[in-house]
This record gives structure tokens, sequence and C-alpha cells, in this order.
């Protein structure tokens, strides 16, 4: 069995890596026309995701951030759900299929944001 890598030597390395993809990711809306776009999308939403996991496991323990993770995608997931079937509480709106696989209506990136 292989070891696991030691996160915590690695941590500023890859904190510094989701931020410079994030950046990449800025970039790219000036030659969004000549990208996919989910591509675009992604690179928007995962690293500054990876980045949150990193970081929030470093101050708040798993657990904690564990806690944290769960509620912010439970009720996001909850109230941008109820806004597409009841128009509460962010208004009546709808998805295109730009934004990637979707679930009950819900772009999975966009939870993810």
């Amino acid at each position: 069995m292989l070891p696991i890598p030691d996160i915590k030597r690695y941590e500023d390395v890859l904190l510094r890596v989701t931020i410079g993809l994030y950046c990449a990711a800025r970039l790219c809306q000036l030659v969004a026309d000549h990208l996919p776009i989910l591509l675009v999308v992604s690179l928007h939403v995962v690293p500054p995701a990876i980045f949150a996991v990193l970081h929030g496991c470093t101050l708040y323990g798993r657990k904690g951030f564990a806690v944290f993770a769960a509620s912010c995608l439970g009720i996001g997931a909850f109230s941008e759900t109820l806004s597409l079937r009841t128009g509460i509480p962010f208004g009546s709106y709808f998805f295109t299929s730009m934004m990637g696989p979707r679930f009950l209506g819900l772009p999975l990136l966009l939870v993810l944001a």
C-alpha cells in the first residue's frame, strides 16, 4: 500500500495553484467566445472549491469543515431548487444547458459555487 503524502507539506503550493487557476479562469472570460463554456465555468467553480476545502480543513479541522460545507451546500441547494420551482426566495428563473449537468433542474456546478 502506498503511503499518503502529508497534505500539510504541500498545502501552500496547492493553495497557490488554486488561486492561479482561478486567475486564469478570470482571464479566460476575455476570450470566452473561443473556449468551451463548460471549461470556463468549471475553472470558476472547481479551483475556489478546492481552495475552500484545503483552507477550511486547516482552520476548522475536517469535522468542523464537513459540518460547515454540508450546511452551506444543503441550504444553498434547497434555496435554489425552491426558487426554481416556486420563484421564492430569488424570483422566477431557469438555467440554460451551458451550466453543465443538472440534478432536479439545478446545475451541479452552481451548488459548488
